[in-house]
Formats: C-alpha cells, sequence, structure tokens
C-alpha cells in the first residue's frame, strides 16, 4: 500500500469513528414528554414535569454545541446522558402525575360533598335572615352571592365529570367560601338583632 492510501483509509476510518448525533435518543425522549404531557404532568405533577423539559433543553443545547464543533472534536455523550436523566424524568412525571390526580380527585369529591352542605345551610340561614328597614340590600347582595356559590358547585360537578379535578376543587372551595360568608352574616344580623 501506498502512503497515500494509508492516509486515505486513516482519515476514512476517523471521519466514520466521529461521534454521531444521538437521533434515536432525541426522539424517543420528545416522545417520553409527549407521554408525560398527555398524562397531563404539567397540571398535577409540575415539579417533575420542568425537570424533564429543562433536562431535554440542556440536551438540545448540547447537541447544538457539539455540530458547531469540528468533526473530530466532537463527543455527543453529555447529551446522551442529559436526554436519559429527560426520559427518567419524565417517566417520574407520569407516576406522579396519575397518583396526585387520583388524590385530588378523591379531595374534589370530598369538597363537593361539602359545598353542597355549605350552600345548603345558607340557603336556609337566607330564610332566617332578619328582614326590615334598610335590609333589602343586604338581602338582595346575599341572595346573589349564595346563586353564584351554586352556580360554582355547578360548575365543580361539571369540571369533576370531565376529570378536570383541581377545576372542580378550586370551584368546590369557592362556592363553599362564599356560601360560608353567607350563613357567617345572616347569623351575625340575628345574634345583634336577638332574632331567631
Amino acid at each position: 500500500m501506498t502512503l497515500k492510501k494509508i492516509t486515505m483509509l486513516t482519515l476514512l476510518s476517523l471521519l466514520l469513528a466521529c461521534a454521531q448525533r444521538p437521533e434515536q435518543e432525541l426522539e424517543d425522549t420528545r416522545r417520553a414528554l409527549d407521554e408525560a404531557r398527555a398524562a397531563e404532568a404539567a397540571v398535577y405533577a409540575p415539579e417533575e414535569f420542568e425537570a424533564a423539559e429543562e433536562a431535554l433543553r440542556q440536551a438540545e443545547r448540547e447537541i447544538e454545541t457539539q455540530d458547531d464543533r469540528f468533526a473530530l472534536r466532537r463527543s455527543y455523550d453529555r447529551a446522551s446522558e442529559l436526554l436519559s436523566q429527560a426520559r427518567t424524568a419524565a417517566q417520574e412525571a407520569v407516576s406522579a402525575a396519575a397518583a396526585n390526580k387520583e388524590n385530588v380527585s378523591k379531595q374534589a369529591q370530598e369538597a363537593i360533598g361539602e359545598a353542597e352542605e355549605v350552600v345548603e345551610t345558607a340557603a336556609d340561614a337566607l330564610t332566617r335572615a332578619p328582614r326590615g328597614k334598610g335590609t333589602a340590600a343586604d338581602l338582595e347582595a346575599m341572595q346573589s352571592s349564595l346563586e353564584a356559590s351554586r352556580e360554582s358547585l355547578s360548575q365543580a360537578r361539571q369540571h369533576f365529570e370531565e376529570e378536570r379535578f383541581l377545576d372542580a376543587l378550586n370551584e368546590a372551595k369557592s362556592a363553599a367560601e362564599r356560601a360560608g360568608t353567607i350563613t357567617r352574616d345572616i347569623e351575625e344580623a340575628i345574634r345583634r338583632t336577638g332574632r331567631r
């Protein structure tokens, strides 16, 4: 073999030995994040999901950095490591989301039950509210607030049926808080007037 052929073969071997972009790993990682997103990890496991997204962003930046380097100096090892971390974090986010969603579902169901009781108590209290000179505007405001509580409770039930448990929980809490305020205000008014 001539020196020229040996040099060409050596150069060809070096080029073939250059680091390859981790295309399959990148695709697998993006798919893992899509699965986490579909499992509502961004809602029910936001910290774990953000960790997965951040590891993917870092890996993509590392890949770009390596792409800009001279071919013989490229190394995608760090990018592969970050992609692996992102896939693991995405899988953890899916698991955490499932557990957290179940927990929030139970909390929402309990909150809806409690809100139903509080709204009924407020409705009953409103029928016993003192009436007289100067109370019409207050009673009208309380009636309006009671209707808003009922609407929030209706929204909570709808969100629960749609499996939007976090929204259901928040609406139920809002309904209970508003209705509880009505009951407390009426009880205070009854106490001040000395009427039962």
